[in-house]
Order: structure tokens, then C-alpha cells, then sequence
């Protein structure tokens, strides 16, 4: 009965904390990348931002307020006057306002590329880690065997005090790396866990990543990025393009405004009429507006041109890194990892038939283990940069 109530009880609080902390959410790749753009929280004001623009752009060109007002003395007359806005300021107006939210629009769609670009490098550094600690894991457990067995030979006069050491020591070292690689995706998971809003998620990641080399040349990528693909380069233009517009209207501030208005003698019972234009008298104004506008303009080019250089640089640089990449990769998987196995193999059998000293075996194992955590590091690293370059030129491919 005792038991029973036991039992009971325990059943009790596993359903008390199932329900207080709900299972995490399992997603792969495309569905992190999809919460992330759903729920990071400043694309929500970038969004509000858009609207804004979107908004203001409608209101103008249109009427400025109307003006009403009321004299009591002499004769009390009721006035209504409209100013009316030269209609190439109003076209220019507008011009400056859709660039606006062209700006705004854009801001938008980078933040969303980086946001994806660093989200993917997230999940290819987490893949990395995933496979690392699977690599520690097994290197600790190995040389907790060969310490085990090391020790049995010590006290059998088998073997030197030295081998127990030296897989002591290998054991301490590996006990360090596995606890840094177990903070280090702890950090990396919490910041995953921000991008997403807080969500508890679990990432999902496939047995192995494969990599598709390049199928274009650099001057096809930075064409791309030049054209269409580089929302830096977009920004920079539109940028100019507005300041170009600023001048513009600076300059139309040369051109008088109509005003018109109407006004009824409530004494006399008449109306009167009235109609007048502004005069831009005050030239002096008008040329340091000018020459202001102007330099913002002439920075605005500068710019331009300093962004398409270090674009086409950028891209350049990511191209061959890339490349470079996808020399060293197959050199690991063809050559290096099958002779460090190899050797790793004739390790053990070497020890076993007491021609070499377990320290050596231990060297081997522990050769082939990091070459496989170097591997899989550098495919991490080339993924990263086909994710750079896909945000850089618009396209990897």
C-alpha cells in the first residue's frame, strides 16, 4: 500500500511540472529560420517603421491647413484664407517621401538577410559543436579504457609508472575540453533561444551537412551583388537619389506659392476676395540651403562609390575563401581521415601485440579524433561563408 501511495504521488508531481514546463518545440534548419524572422524582435519595429513611411507618403501633397479667422473691429468680418502648394514642389515632395519608404523598405529586407545569413551560421556552428562533443565523448571514453588498462599493467610490472601518467594527464585534458565545449553550446543555444522570442526550441540536425561548390566565377557574384543582389549598394543609390531630390527641391524654393482667401462683412453683408503670392526674397537663404544640399549630395555619391568598391572586395574575398574551402575539404575526407583511422587502427593492434607503448596508440587515437573535430569545424566554417555570400550577392549559386 505504502508503495502504491508512492507511486501515486510521484506520478502527481511529474504531471504537475509536465504542465508547468511544456515540452520544447523540435525544428530543423528552415523552421529556426522562419521563427526567427517571425518573432526577433526589432523586425517588429522595422515593420512599424514601414508603415510610417507608408503612411506619411500618402499624406503628402496634400492642402495645408486652412486658415480661419474673425475680426470684431471696425466691421466684424469673418476671413478664410488656403495657401496652395506650387505643384513641382508637391511632385518633388512626394519623390523625397517614396524614397523614404523605399529606405525603410529596405532596412527592412537587410535586417531580415542578416538576421538569416547569422541564423544559419548559428546553426552550422551548433551542428559543429554537436558533432565536437560526440568526438570528446568518445575520446574520453577511449582513454578511460586505456587509463584502466594502463593501470592493470602497472601493477602487473606489465608497463612503466609512465603510461598510467600520461593517460591520466590525456584524461584531465579532454575532461577540460568537454566541459568548455559544453558552456560554449549552452551560450549558443541561449542565444537561439533569444532569437526566437524565448521559445523553448530543440534544433534538429541532419546525421551530415553536405556542400555544393561553387558553379560561378567572382565576376558573376559581384555583378550580382552590383545589380540587384547587395541591399547595401540598393540603400547607397536610394540615398543618393534623395539627396539629389533635397537639391532639387532647395532649388524650387526660387518659385512663388499661391494663396487665396475669402472674407464676409458680417456688418455689410458683402464678400470680399483676396489672392497672393509668396516672393522668395531672401536669396541669401536660399544659396546656403543650397550649397548645404549640395555637399550632402556630393557625400552621398562618395559613398556610393566607397560601398560598390568594398562590396566588389567583399564578395571577392568570399569568394576565394570559399574556394579555398572546397580544396581543403575533399583532402580531409580522402585522405587524412582514412589514414588517421588507419593509423589509429594499427595503433591498437600494434599495442596489442606489445610492438609499440600505449601512449603511442593513444597519440593515434587521439590524431584521428581531432583531424575529425578539425573537419567538421571547417565544414561549419565554409556553410558560414556561402551563408555570407548569399547575403553579400543575393544567391550562393
Amino acid at each position: 500500500m505504502r508503495r502504491l501511495w508512492l507511486i501515486s504521488f510521484s506520478i502527481f508531481i511529474w504531471s504537475l511540472f509536465s504542465l508547468s514546463f511544456p515540452a520544447s518545440t523540435k525544428v530543423t534548419l528552415n523552421q529556426f529560420l522562419a521563427k526567427v524572422l517571425t518573432m526577433y524582435p526589432s523586425l517588429k519595429t522595422l515593420h512599424a517603421q514601414v508603415d510610417s513611411q507608408r503612411a506619411a507618403l500618402q499624406n503628402t501633397g496634400s492642402l495645408a491647413e486652412p486658415f480661419l479667422s474673425y475680426e470684431s473691429a471696425p466691421n466684424p468680418m469673418v476671413q478664410f484664407k488656403q495657401k496652395i502648394n506650387n505643384p513641382l514642389k508637391v511632385q518633388t515632395d512626394q519623390s523625397l517621401s517614396s524614397r523614404d519608404v523605399a529606405l525603410s523598405e529596405l532596412r527592412l529586407q537587410a535586417t531580415q538577410r542578416s538576421l538569416t545569413a547569422t541564423a544559419k551560421k548559428l546553426y552550422y556552428r551548433l551542428y559543429a559543436l554537436n558533432k565536437l562533443l560526440s568526438l570528446t565523448r568518445e575520446e574520453q571514453r577511449v582513454l578511460d579504457q586505456m587509463y584502466r588498462s594502463s593501470l592493470r599493467q602497472y601493477e602487473t610490472n606489465l608497463t612503466t609508472q609512465q603510461d598510467p601518467l600520461t593517460m591520466s594527464l590525456m584524461r584531465t585534458e579532454v575532461t577540460i575540453k568537454l566541459e568548455q565545449l559544453n558552456q560554449e553550446q549552452q551560450s549558443l543555444l541561449t542565444e537561439a533561444k533569444r532569437w526566437v522570442g524565448g521559445d523553448d526550441i530543440t534544433l534538429l540536425f541532419p546525421d551530415s551537412l553536405t556542400v555544393s561548390p561553387l558553379d560561378q566565377d567572382i565576376s558573376f557574384f559581384q555583378k550580382k551583388a552590383l545589380s540587384t543582389g547587395n541591399l547595401e549598394v540598393a540603400l547607397a543609390g536610394v540615398e543618393f537619389e534623395k539627396a539629389t531630390l533635397a537639391t532639387h527641391l532647395t532649388d524650387l524654393s526660387r518659385l512663388f506659392e499661391l494663396e487665396l482667401g475669402a472674407g464676409y462683412d458680417t456688418t455689410m453683408g458683402t464678400f470680399s476676395w483676396m489672392a497672393g503670392i509668396s516672393l522668395p526674397l531672401w536669396i541669401g537663404k536660399i544659396e546656403t540651403s543650397h550649397r548645404f544640399q549640395d555637399s550632402l549630395t556630393w557625400s552621398a555619391s562618395e559613398n556610393m562609390k566607397d560601398v560598390i568598391l568594398r562590396v566588389r572586395s567583399d564578395v571577392a574575398n568570399l569568394v576565394y575563401k570559399i574556394q579555398s574551402a572546397d580544396h581543403i575539404l575533399p583532402l580531409y575526407e580522402k585522405d587524412l581521415l582514412p589514414k588517421a583511422k588507419q593509423a589509429r587502427n594499427l595503433g591498437q593492434v600494434s599495442y596489442q601485440t606489445g610492438k609499440q607503448r600505449l601512449s603511442e596508440w593513444a597519440t593515434a587515437e587521439q590524431r584521428y579524433l581531432t583531424l575529425s573535430g578539425q573537419f567538421y569545424q571547417l565544414l561549419a566554417e565554409r556553410l558560414s561563408l556561402e551563408a555570407d555570400l548569399e547575403e553579400m550577392a543575393g544567391t550562393w549559386r
